[in-house]
């Protein structure tokens, strides 16, 4: 089992604000099977209530290497706004999804474009960056649109969320010598 991006515990943060959706793109080194996903985030910011996310697996084959294909997102994640532990919230993928040795962004998106609670992150290299538009988004994360409204490709912060893979199994053979 291993995992892709940023399994940092890191005490920086990135807001939503008025973003519905920020994303980190990871390179996968082997070809793999994701199950999971995870971000670490905070309820540090006053209010009260909770945020529902849902974070998402794309191919990076989109123009100018943004997400393009989408692959998979997890069940629901809540957060509370205000007293939430900084965590990780890991949720399943609706099914496990083959990937190969390429690209890919992990997208976290939002049920409201809030400051709070807020997706941690260090500033490790990486690439981490936003799309505007509405949180609409997060009921279809598939329906995201990466051509308009994006931006922070110069900020090097690096989002503290991750997926969980499986490598197979393959060509090993065991021989055993009596004598």
């Amino acid at each position: 089992m291993g995992t892709l991006g940023n399994t940092a515990s890191s005490t920086g943060y990135a807001s939503f604000n008025l973003y519905g959706q920020m994303c980190g793109k990871v390179t996968m080194p082997v070809g793999g099977t994701v199950t999971k996903i995870a971000g670490r985030f905070d309820g540090d910011g006053g209010g009260s209530g909770t945020v529902y996310y849902k974070l998402s697996l794309w191919r990076a084959d989109g123009a100018n290497a943004r997400p393009g294909t989408f692959l998979r997102a997890t069940s629901e994640i809540t957060v509370a706004y205000s007293g939430a532990t900084t965590a990780w919230y890991e949720a399943d993928l609706t099914s496990p999804v083959a990937i190969t040795a390429a690209d890919y962004w992990l997208v976290c998106s939002s049920n409201v474009g809030a400051t709070w609670p807020r997706l941690m992150k260090d500033d490790a290299t990486g690439i981490y960056s936003w799309c505007t538009g509405t949180a609409g988004n997060y009921a279809d994360p598939s329906s995201a649109s990466w051509e308009t409204g994006w931006g922070g490709l110069s900020n090097v912060s690096y989002l503290c969320i991750y997926a969980t893979y499986e490598i197979p199994f393959t060509g090993l053979t065991v021989t055993h010598r009596v004598g």
